[in-house]
């Protein structure tokens, strides 16, 4: 599903000035500007949440953004530019 969700995003991506960095079992890890942040951290969580085949059960994918493992801020399942953006204010504010 994580191959799937990623195939899905090159144009997202390059929209964006984004990069998909790697993998990590059932992660993504990107690397991104600031600027449009939220609106491809959407973009992005979409992908990643899409159904496919028949499948009737949810998919939910929590967010999380940081400068690096050891600083994540959790934005949630739910990213909203308002969560996204609180979770970026908390980041910035430990650097």
């Amino acid at each position: 599903m994580t191959k799937r969700a990623i195939n899905a995003m090159p144009t997202i991506l390059a929209e964006h000035d984004a990069y998909f960095w790697f993998p990590v079992h059932d992660e993504a890890v990107f690397l991104m500007p600031i600027a449009g942040l939220a609106l491809c951290i959407e973009k992005i969580h979409a992908c990643m949440v899409q159904p496919y085949g028949n499948m009737t059960v949810p998919l939910e994918s929590e967010v999380s953004i940081g400068r690096s493992f050891g600083e994540l801020v959790k934005v949630g399942v739910k990213p909203t530019e308002e969560n996204i953006n609180a979770a970026l204010q908390k980041v910035l504010q430990a650097a």
